[in-house]
């Protein structure tokens, strides 16, 4: 497993993900009032947390990481679309 080194105490990937996400959101913060004369150096800093996240991505795909543990499946069957059209193409004779 992956994991950085902070002192002597290792940092799992999954924490250093959490916290690159929670810099990436300090550094948005921090663009979206931003002095005129800080705005150059607030952009570095989304850009920098963007790429540390991006990194930190593909190493969890080379990992094989998920979000979630199931399959994804269509939220939608067509068993329910089927009874979906015959809903609506009933309320259309009905009021036609």
């Amino acid at each position: 497993m992956f994991s950085l080194f902070k002192g002597k105490k290792p940092i799992p990937l999954l924490e250093e993900f959490e916290q690159a996400r929670k810099d990436y959101g300090a550094a948005q913060l921090m663009l979206n009032f931003a002095d005129s004369d800080f705005v150059d150096h607030a952009v570095h800093r989304v850009n920098t947390s963007q790429s540390q996240l991006n990194a930190l991505i593909r190493v969890a795909k080379k990992q094989g990481l998920q979000a979630w543990t199931h399959p994804l499946r269509p939220l939608a069957t067509e068993a329910v679309e089927d009874e979906a059209k015959k809903t609506e193409s009933g309320k259309a004779e009905t009021s036609g």
